[in-house]
């Protein structure tokens, strides 16, 4: 067995945006505090205690359906069970799109997919060695038959180097959503799996009426 790590590091800078509108500002992610903790009869010492400054889309994170007003399901970070995001079997769909913006569609993913039956985690690595933030912004995409053919296949945990369009709305996260799939965005180094079927993990912090929020996205290969 090979762990991998696809975790975006948080910080010490991140964008962050309030309203839709506002456009992000560069905030540092976390504030440090010594404390002198005082413990008689023993010498005294210092403690670092952090304040933490960030959105849900700082490094990677899991979108839950709930992000959605219209397509919440009444679960959050806090009431998911953790079996459900833990060692998730996966296939993985590979594909190299990186230099060729445009959407990708239900042929390219059923084509970079082995034919055995699907387990209920999927890996999008549309980029090839590249990550999300090494191309110009949603300028690769998944069309509407990809996501359909994403839901079709009885998809519950998704992990993707791209999803959406800015210029050419294709409505996936709501489409998603509405079938109950999680999404994990801004992985880091897909390209560094091997081709074959995988355990996916993200876990977030149990945040009460969290529905999106960073996580620690590991994928480890299944014994041959």
């Amino acid at each position: 067995m090979a762990l991998f790590d696809l975790t975006m590091p948080i910080g010490p800078v991140e964008a962050l945006s309030e309203r839709f509108d506002q456009a992000p500002r560069p905030v540092p992610a976390m504030t440090t505090h010594t404390w002198t903790i005082q413990a008689p009869p023993h010498p005294p010492y210092q403690a670092r205690v952090h304040v933490f400054a960030f959105w849900g889309m700082a490094g990677t994170y899991i979108d839950f359906p709930g992000h959605i007003v219209e397509t919440d399901d009444g679960q959050d970070a806090a009431s998911i069970p953790a079996e459900s995001l833990f060692r998730i079997p996966a296939q993985l769909a590979r594909l190299d799109r990186s230099r060729q913006p445009g959407p990708i569609s239900a042929a390219d993913l059923q084509a970079a997919c082995d034919r055995q039956t699907p387990p209920p985690g999927l890996v999008i690595n549309a980029l090839g060695s590249a990550r999300c933030d090494q191309i110009p912004d949603r300028s690769v995409f998944l069309a509407k038959d990809a996501v359909r053919w994403i839901v079709d296949r009885g998809t519950r945990l998704l992990v993707a180097d791209v999803y959406e369009s800015n210029d050419q709305p294709q409505d996936v996260f709501r489409t998603l959503f509405a079938a109950g799939v999680a999404t994990v965005c801004r992985p880091a180094a897909l390209g560094v799996l091997p081709r074959q079927r995988l355990r996916l993990t993200a876990l977030p912090l149990r945040c009460v009426g969290a529905t999106q929020l960073p996580c620690r996205l590991l994928a480890e290969t299944e014994p041959a």
